[in-house]
């Protein structure tokens, strides 16, 4: 398996924290700053399902299962909730 960049990782553990690819656009900067667009999300989060080898017709429950099997991430918790 290929290794996923540094912004393919944070973008795949904040969807495993449920964030739409627009609200990971407005965490992620770029070098200067500024907030990623929802493409550049979108383009990572397609080469994490590939180098994954989780197809595009699987929702983002399967994209982590796998990283999480793959030890490519932790279980996500559940922070905040009583």
């Amino acid at each position: 398996m290929k290794r996923l960049s540094k912004n393919e990782k944070i973008a795949l553990e904040l969807a495993a924290k449920g964030l739409k690819n627009r609200e990971i656009a407005k965490i992620m900067t770029d070098r200067n700053g500024n907030p990623l667009s929802e493409k550049t999300v979108s383009t990572y989060i397609r080469r994490v399902r590939s180098k994954l080898e989780v197809s595009l017709d699987k929702n983002t429950y399967f994209l982590v299962k796998a990283a999480i099997m793959k030890e490519i991430i932790e279980e996500p918790t559940l922070d905040g909730i009583d």
